[in-house]
């Protein structure tokens, strides 16, 4: 099982096909199943996971033409993912370095102000975490 809380840091750059840019910050949280597979002084990682996010987004459209405007948008944001990637095992310690990659979809699923993008999403992610478990 998987649990884990973060923060999303957001710069979707001109990705958004609803806003010219869109840049905020997120709190949430995640839920899952991993499975690790012993492979030479590793783990290769298999997961799925849903996390659970609350956004705030900035946005801006038309920037420096008649007609500009800014606001902010706060949604509640479900992220399915699916997730691989490989795990060092160093000294068989419960600290262990990553690299994954994974491929979801965000789904807004609250949205108070106009709307922000949404849609298919893919990760690659560096890693630090403390693993418990019982062996």
């Amino acid at each position: 099982m998987l649990l884990r809380a973060g923060c999303n840091l957001i710069e979707r750059h001109d990705y958004s096909d609803v806003n010219d840019h869109e840049a905020g910050f997120g709190l949430g949280a995640s839920i899952g199943y991993r499975k690790h597979i012993p492979l030479k002084k590793g783990e290769i990682m298999a997961a799925i996971n849903t996390d659970l996010w609350n956004e705030w987004i900035n946005w801006e459209n038309n920037l420096g033409f008649t007609g500009e405007t800014t606001g902010q948008t706060y949604t509640l944001v479900l992220q399915p993912w699916l997730q691989t990637g490989y795990f060092t095992k160093p000294n068989k310690r419960s600290l262990q370095y990553g690299l994954t990659a994974g491929f979801g979809r965000e789904i807004n699923v609250i949205t108070d102000g106009q709307e922000v993008a949404q849609g298919w999403i893919g990760s690659i992610l560096l890693h630090l975490q403390y693993r418990i478990h019982g062996d």
